[in-house]
């Protein structure tokens, strides 16, 4: 699970722009009148700014001025507010304010289940979560007794209870969440990508690579309409340094692509994505329980991969 500090709020701002069209009694359209739009001052926190930088700097009675979806000037108490900071919407906190946490990589829906025991190193992905029973009777299955609506139905419940304990650990924004269950439509106190745009980019994720044609139409759209998150190369075994080889002849590979995992990845295909610079998303935990290796981080790095 990577995560990056990013701050708690995430505001998108939008320019204020009009357009009359006036009409003379001839029923002739005079010239239009636009008025120059009107940039958004954004919003001015006020509180006690928790900075959790090296120095472990605490700002009592600080101001954060956020405008246009980002953070632009941490102040102190007294501090002169930057050219048009002065007409920022004011909100007193009455708190503190901490940075958020962006967990890149995690499954909401599947926290209320305890890590499932490993007996062995697993050959990849496939090898576990289609050949193995343990895995079936203890997530498979329940899962389809909790959250199906012909059972229980408490897929709502599952996914924000995935949020609230991501919430507890620092985690306000997250990928993997399931955008097909009730609760992704409706967010709770978590954004997750997939539902929520990162600037102007939607994130579209998929566990499995293109299996016909209409999938890989599909993964080719969403990499042109946003950001592609896949599971990539998950496990040590031969055939996943292939799906590589896969998605770069179906042309997916670019700055559109982040890949988690990527175990099976070999250094040309590193220094492949370096050059087309798509992205790296490193879950070491998961990969060491299940596979007893991890991703070559060192030849990812040297490669010239962004890595998180």
């Amino acid at each position: 699970m990577s995560r990056l500090k990013l701050p708690v709020f995430f505001l998108v701002a939008g320019l204020i722009a009009g357009c009359v069209h006036p009409v003379d009694p001839a029923g002739t359209s005079a010239t239009s009148v636009r008025p120059a739009p009107v940039a958004d001052p954004g919003l001015l926190l006020i509180g006690k700014v928790v900075t959790m930088n090296d120095a472990g700097d605490v700002i009592p009675q600080g101001r954060i001025w956020i405008r246009e979806g980002r953070i632009q000037a941490v102040l102190k108490a007294g501090e002169a507010l930057p050219v048009g900071a002065e007409r920022a919407r004011t909100v007193e906190t009455g708190g503190a304010i901490y940075p958020g946490l962006i967990d890149l990589h995690n499954h909401p829906e599947y926290a209320i289940y305890p890590i499932l025991p490993i007996p062995r190193a697993y050959k990849d992905r496939y090898e576990w979560r289609f050949y193995d029973d343990a895995y079936n009777q203890r997530i498979t299955y329940p899962q389809i007794v909790l959250a199906g609506a012909d059972y229980f139905n408490l897929a709502m419940e599952i996914g924000r209870y995935g949020e609230y304990k991501a919430l507890a650990g620092g985690t306000t924004t997250l990928q993997g969440g399931r955008t097909n269950l009730p609760y992704s439509s409706t967010e709770c106190l978590v954004r997750n990508i997939e539902n929520s745009r990162v600037g102007e980019k939607l994130a579209t994720s998929r566990v499995d690579i293109g299996r016909d044609a209409v999938e890989w139409a599909d993964l080719l759209k969403a990499k042109n309409n946003g950001l592609l998150v896949v599971h990539l190369a998950e496990g040590p075994s031969s055939r996943m340094a292939t799906e590589y080889e896969a998605i770069r002849k179906s042309g997916l590979v670019g700055p559109e692509l982040i890949a988690i995992h990527g175990v099976g990845l070999t250094e040309d295909q590193f220094k492949d994505m370096a050059a087309s610079a798509a992205k790296l998303v490193w879950s070491p935990l998961s990969n060491f329980l299940l596979y007893g290796k991890t991703a070559n981080v060192t030849a990812a790095k040297r490669a010239g991969v962004a890595i998180s």
